[in-house]
């Protein structure tokens, strides 16, 4: 019930809780010194003590309204406290001095002075409340001032309880002072905490998000329906009306898709093929201005020469924490789509050496199979032919027609062998892909790239080329991208019992250690330490100023077939 009267009046004076409660004092001490001084035996009469008790409620309604506009005023504060303990004083000569029940009607004016000013100022307003009252009313009773230390053995134990009670009340509301403090402290900490658990609660609902994109983008093998949930899942987690996504393929063939309102599809294509493109894309992020419109765009860039963006549009002002927020939620994502991209592509390389292989092993099956035991039996047909006696002409040409259809069907059988095996038709589908796309990186990239084998890829099995492809392409890409190289050689020689990798380039060197010792090697170099280890093989980085060698080497691991 009294906190409710305590916040009723703080919501119509417009105070805090200490405020109220000083003004509420002051009303509360009020009565009880205005009862206490009617009904006590000072010599006065009743209607003085009515017209005393009138004047004092009125000053106490006047004094405490002005307390409390002026509060924040240390000016207006003093001048107002030493009006207040002028009139306390003043009060003192009617009621009976150090007597009256009035003088602790004072201790309103130490709750204020400790309350909105400095110790210093206290200590002044009480030192000169009791020896200006104590000499003012010595003066008017007796007609005389009395030495202080008279005052002092007359009203020694009243004084002494009037210093402790007034320090106490000072010590009292210094403490509720810092407890205030603190509890604004509390109330800020509250706040920070529950706006903490709501970025918490939004960053469990991203990173849910983002599992589910992780989750769908595993099971997609197009273009097209990656693009689909790449941007499904950036609405979701950027909260952006408009996101696009903008690939040229190695074919240099241009994809785009948009999800938003779809007057702003052909403007943001059109700004992209006449601005972006010919831009240097070094940046991991591009922005731009579509008719007061912001729009951000993060770079996708693969080993495989795909090169786009995905961007979205931003509300937020630039540079505040949202607008680095969504900086980073874009990046992250464009890093995610150019993953699933990579993926994407080395699962089709892989499917294609795959098949090939398989071939080849179909292919061998059936020459060493099926074509001999064809020829066997045509050298039969022909055994049986010979031993025929001449008479036997009709069964002789019989004898021929089947010869001759087992020399067709032994034919066709090669010549699909022959389409079948690369190893028969000297094509490796292996060799085919690592041409094409050195050949396509050095014509669009217009980079010197020389490709050198030696040996005989024959020797090396399925895991090992994925590895070598995939090892080619991430060191060509980072030679490119990040050492800024104008010329790569590659050597590949392949031994039957190991196979030496060499990548060689012109472009800007690195700190080799430090980039092994760090916690993350990065993305591409860290690939290729996990796929040699895989195969049981090792690497060695030489980088200076001016140009990177990387080594790997490679076991074949023979089994019982070899």
């Amino acid at each position: 019930m009294l906190n409710g009267f305590i916040d009723k009046i703080c919501e119509v004076k417009r105070l805090d809780k200490e405020s109220t409660l000083i003004y509420i004092y002051r009303y509360f001490s009020l009565i009880i010194c205005n009862i206490f001084y009617l009904i006590s035996d000072l010599g006065k009469s009743f209607k003085i003590k009515l017209f005393v008790v009138a004047s004092m409620t009125l000053a106490s309604i006047i004094m405490n309204n002005l307390f409390a506009k002026n509060r924040d005023s240390q000016g207006m504060m003093k001048v107002l406290t030493s009006l207040d303990i002028l009139g306390n004083i003043l009060i003192l000569i009617p009621t009976g001095g150090l007597n009256s029940p009035y003088i602790w009607y004072s201790f309103n004016t130490v709750l204020i002075t400790s309350s909105f000013l400095n110790i210093c100022y206290t200590t002044f307003i009480i030192t000169s409340y009791i020896i200006l009252s104590s000499e003012i009313y010595s003066y008017i009773t007796f007609e005389k001032f009395s030495s202080m230390l008279d005052i002092l053995k007359k009203n020694h134990n009243f004084i002494l309880a009037y210093l402790l009670i007034t320090g106490a009340g000072y010590e009292l509301f210094t403490l509720l002072k810092q407890l205030n403090v603190e509890r604004e402290n509390l109330l800020v900490m509250n706040k920070e905490l529950n706006a903490a658990n709501s970025k918490i609660k939004e960053s469990i609902d991203h990173m849910l998000a983002l599992y589910k994109t992780v989750n769908y983008l595993n099971h997609q093998s197009n273009i097209k329906s990656i693009s689909k949930v790449i941007i499904e899942y950036s609405q979701k987690i950027i909260k952006s009306e408009n996101v696009f996504l903008f690939l040229i393929m190695d074919n240099n063939s241009q994809f785009f898709d948009f999800s938003g309102n779809e007057e702003w599809k052909d403007e943001i294509l059109k700004y992209i093929q006449n601005n972006l493109l010919i831009k240097d894309n070094t940046k991991k992020v591009s922005s731009f201005n579509l008719q007061g419109k912001k729009f951000i765009c993060s770079i996708i860039n693969t080993s495989q020469n795909q090169f786009g963006f995905l961007g979205f549009q931003v509300d937020s002002i630039e540079n505040n924490k949202e607008y680095r927020q969504n900086l980073l939620q874009g990046n992250f994502l464009s890093e995610l789509c150019t993953l699933v991209l990579e993926k994407m592509n080395l699962e089709k390389i892989n499917n294609h050496l795959i098949i090939s292989e398989e071939k080849n092993r179909i292919a061998n099956d059936i020459h060493d199979g099926v074509c001999q035991k064809l020829f066997s039996i045509s050298c039969s047909v022909q055994t049986l032919k010979k031993k025929l006696s001449p008479g036997n002409e009709g069964l002789r040409e019989d004898i021929d027609i089947i010869k001759e259809l087992l020399s067709t069907s032994i034919k066709e059988l090669r010549e699909t062998i022959y389409g079948l095996s690369w190893n028969k038709f000297a094509e490796d589908v292996f060799m085919v892909d690592l041409k094409e796309y050195i050949n396509n990186v050095s014509r669009i990239c217009n980079i010197d790239i020389q490709f050198i084998t030696r040996g005989n890829d024959e020797f090396l099995d399925v895991n090992s080329k994925i590895a070598i492809y995939r090892i080619i392409t991430e060191t060509v890409s980072n030679a490119m991208r990040h050492g800024k190289a104008n010329k790569v050689i590659i050597e590949l020689e392949m031994l039957k019992k190991i196979t030496y990798l060499t990548i060689k380039d012109d472009g800007e060197g690195f700190q080799v250690q430090s980039t092994l010792d760090a916690s993350r090697k990065g993305l591409g170099l860290n690939n290729v330490f996990q796929m040699v280890n895989s195969l049981n093989g090792s690497v060695n980085i030489e980088s200076q100023e001016k140009g990177t060698t990387i080594k790997v080497i490679i076991p074949r691991v023979l089994n019982f077939a070899s």
